[in-house]
């Protein structure tokens, strides 16, 4: 696809002879809603269902309805985990996590689909500005906030997988800042009464801190750079589907889900991606989080494992917190699914208990 490098009108005559002139039109002109596929289609009866269920809360950034999923343990709620997703993938993809924290560590958990992933409103895998995408994280915690589910004086964590990582990193930032209402950051001690929500912990797993090696070149730098804002929903790079996993049946279960995105990454969005990175690599020094549990796979090439090793570096704790960096040798991207998950979540879990006794009155 030599094509996609040499320029943008040359790339959108390829793409007319590809995909079509109705499909390429959409694509040069930055139309938000291009001819839907199957996938698509799938998604829109998911998304009318969620709807219907009342299964959705409005995207800070774009109003539209992003699809959400809720856990509680059985017994009495002892703090409240919100997770952030991947990139092309769904927040029901972590339904064994949510379970076991659950049951572990009385933990109330609540994810969402980002716009344009899974049961979500929006073009797939598409968004206009990568702070769009914290600004509906920053609506999330909002949205559960007025809704009763997140509960003031009641310790909570941050989990961000891969691209969820990113979000959940920049995030950080503005509840450090104190930017994002009703939430503070609270490392140990007891939470004083009457206190907003206290965050006490950041959960990451394989962040996406640093475009990897294989795709980060000048050619597609640049090119993804240029088509961004003429050809914005060009599909640009390939992801590996077995790079995802080493276990076969993790692939299988992945590539046959037809909730995740199989396409290739687009343009803006890449541009956006690597903007997002590069901004957090370069400010990591300043980042002060309650405490850190990270895990990623060494041998990670969706990914460059080298950012998660940079900003856990970089990044500090606050006094009374703990940093926790647990790098799995020969393992790859997904390792909340692959053949160590149970050692992975056992590890969040104890991190989740020792944050919770650190902060109980």
């Amino acid at each position: 696809m030599d094509f996609l490098f040499s320029g943008s009108g040359i790339a959108a005559a390829a793409v007319a002879a590809t995909l079509g002139a109705s499909t390429a039109l959409a694509l040069a002109f930055g139309d938000e809603d291009p001819p839907a596929g199957p996938a698509e289609h799938r998604a829109a009866g998911t998304q009318a269902a969620a709807i219907a269920a009342g299964r959705v809360f409005p995207s800070k950034s774009t109003g539209m309805h992003l699809a959400f999923r809720e856990w509680n343990p059985r017994a009495e709620v002892r703090m409240s985990v919100v997770v952030l997703h991947g990139f092309g993938e769904h927040c029901g993809r972590y339904d064994h996590v949510a379970r076991a924290l659950g049951e572990r560590c009385g933990a109330a958990v609540f994810a969402y689909d980002h716009q344009g992933h899974g049961a979500s409103e929006g073009v797939r895998a598409h968004c206009k500005r990568f702070s769009d995408l914290v600004d509906d994280a920053e609506g999330f915690l909002a949205f559960l906030r007025a809704s009763g589910r997140l509960r003031d004086g009641e310790p909570l964590v941050i989990l961000g997988h891969s691209m969820g990582g990113l979000v959940a990193a920049h995030l950080c930032r503005r509840i450090q800042d104190g930017r994002v209402e009703g939430v503070t950051p609270h490392a140990a001690g007891p939470v004083p009464a009457g206190a907003s929500v206290p965050f006490v912990g950041l959960v990451l797993s394989s962040p996406f801190f640093k475009v990897a090696a294989a795709t980060d070149t000048p050619a597609l730098r640049a090119a993804s750079s240029a088509l961004s804002a003429t050809l914005p929903l060009l599909p640009v790079v390939a992801l590996d589907v077995n790079a995802v996993a080493a276990n076969a049946s993790v692939r299988s279960q992945y590539a046959a889900d037809p909730l995740v995105y199989h396409g290739m990454v687009r343009a803006r969005m890449g541009a956006e991606m690597s903007a997002a990175c590069a901004s957090i690599l370069a400010s990591a020094k300043e980042l002060v989080l309650p405490s850190l549990h990270l895990v990623f796979g060494g041998s990670d090439t969706l990914v460059d494992p080298q950012g998660a090793r940079d900003v856990a570096a970089a990044c500090s704790v606050a006094e009374g917190g703990t940093s926790e960096v647990l790098e799995l040798e020969g393992s790859l991207h997904e390792v909340l699914n692959d053949d160590r998950s149970a050692e992975v979540i056992d590890g969040i879990a104890a991190f989740l208990l020792r944050r919770r006794a650190a902060v109980s009155r």
